[in-house]
């Protein structure tokens, strides 16, 4: 039914007319396309697009690489040593070495060990060199220009090393009171020719005598004196006491020392110092606020090589006594002072090893037969660990650590004196037992040089 409606009407011409428009541009879109004209224009918009698409670069973005950073010196020291190891290792060595060997020398070895005090001529040397003077050791004078320091030298007259001492201490302007024993001693004691240095007769099997010796020094020491004639008298002060047992020790296999060689050299070494501290003389050190100084070798107890037990032991045992001894006067402010020595040049080269290898080939001819076939190669073989010593430190390091030891006020309990003193007892500390094994072999050369049959090689000596 038709509608009549003007609204309607209207409506329905619109829908007409919207699908005829849509009818009109379909057919108008269909006959472009496929005209040629407009295929050819779509071709150029393709290849203008794929022109345009190659020309544009990669990224928007322009990265800008730095430079490599510039090599330090670290670095390049650090890659040299890395391609070059083992040159690099060599170098490091030899700057070692060489630098050891030149504070050894030089003194700072032994400034580092014992000190500014440390007595070594090198020491004095290298402090001057550095801007402190080390300084004149002199002993204090009185106001009369008097000698006044007295030093008790407990040693036997008869030992070198004792007799160098009181000579430099004589020489510095000591007083020194000598212990003797015998009139053999006292021989020694007035060869020296000097008025300052007197004997001490003592007695080492009677402590009564003992004990008289020490109170009539103790008088002298409390009693004015006159320096000279006119002058004006004054009273003498005790330095110290120096203690130096025998150095001399036996050597060879343990079996071959007799029981009564063992009893003397037990008595020299060990009971006579200490008989002699205990019957009046720590009383007198104690009177007088004074030190004592004990010395020691210390290089073979250090070592303890094969047919060096009389040494090691009798070493071991006066460094025991004088640690015990410091320890029980340190409360009353008495300084024991331990110098342990090492070597000491107190000879001249080739008749030291002369002397030392006539020695051994007369201990070895005292031995008997059964122990001159098991050890003569071997002992012989091990003379080297003597001819060593005479190789030492010059006899002024001993006189200057034994003046420090004596003047400062404030003196360490242990001092290392000369030449492996301190290198073997660092050496013993930190190496294992199998390395010093080794290291006490005797060389090969020596082994050799040894006879294949001792005991007939002695015989005709």
């Amino acid at each position: 039914m038709t509608s009549h409606d003007p609204v309607t009407i209207i409506m329905d011409k619109v829908q007409e007319w919207k699908g005829d428009a849509q009818s009109l541009i379909s057919t108008s879109v269909e006959a472009i396309s496929e005209s040629s004209a407009y295929k050819s224009l779509e071709k150029v918009l393709a290849r203008t697009r794929d022109s345009t698409i190659a020309a544009l670069p990669s990224s928007r973005v322009t990265v800008v690489t730095p430079p490599p950073p510039t090599q330090t010196l670290t670095s390049k020291c650090s890659d040299w040593i890395s391609s070059h190891k083992l040159l690099a290792g060599a170098v490091a060595l030899g700057l070692t070495g060489g630098s050891a060997y030149y504070m050894y020398n030089s003194g700072l070895y032994d400034y580092l060990i014992n000190g500014p005090s440390s007595g070594s001529v090198y020491t004095s040397s290298f402090l001057s060199s550095h801007g402190r003077r080390a300084g004149k050791r002199r002993a204090k004078r009185a106001a009369n220009n008097g000698r006044k320091e007295v030093v008790i030298l407990a040693g036997s007259p008869a030992e070198p090393i004792t007799r160098a001492i009181a000579a430099d201490l004589n020489k510095r302007g000591f007083i020194i009171y000598w212990t003797t024993s015998s009139p053999e001693e006292e021989a020694f004691v007035q060869r020296e020719n000097s008025p300052d240095i007197r004997k001490l007769p003592i007695n080492v099997s009677d402590a009564s005598s003992i004990e008289a010796s020490m109170q009539a020094l103790d008088h002298i020491l409390s009693s004015p004196v006159v320096a000279f004639q006119g002058a004006t008298p004054h009273e003498l002060e005790l330095a110290g006491v120096v203690v130096v047992p025998d150095l001399y020790y036996p050597c060879g296999p343990i079996e071959s020392v007799r029981v009564d060689t063992w009893s003397d050299l037990m008595y020299s070494k060990l009971l006579g110092p200490i008989f002699l501290l205990s019957n009046g003389l720590i009383d007198l050190v104690r009177r007088h606020k004074s030190r004592i100084l004990i010395l020691s070798p210390s290089i073979m107890s250090t070592l303890s090589p094969a047919f060096h037990a009389p040494e090691s032991i009798a070493a071991s045992s006066i460094e025991s006594l004088a640690l015990c001894l410091h320890r029980e006067l340190a409360g009353q402010g008495i300084p024991v002072v331990h110098l342990k020595l090492g070597s000491f040049d107190i000879s001249h080269g080739r008749p030291q090893e002369r002397q030392i290898a006539n020695s051994v080939r007369a201990d070895i001819l005292s031995w008997s037969q059964r122990v001159r076939s098991l050890y003569s190669q071997q002992y012989q073989a091990s003379a080297y660990l003597q001819t060593t010593r005479a190789y030492g430190s010059n006899l002024r390091v001993l006189h200057y650590s034994v003046f420090d030891a004596l003047t400062t006020a404030h003196p360490r309990r242990v001092w290392y004196v000369g030449k492996g003193s301190y290198a073997y007892h660092f050496l013993t500390r930190w190496l294992p037992e199998s390395a010093m094994s080794w290291l006490l072999q005797p060389p090969t050369a020596s082994l050799r040089a040894a006879s294949p049959e001792p005991e007939k090689g002695w015989e005709t000596v």
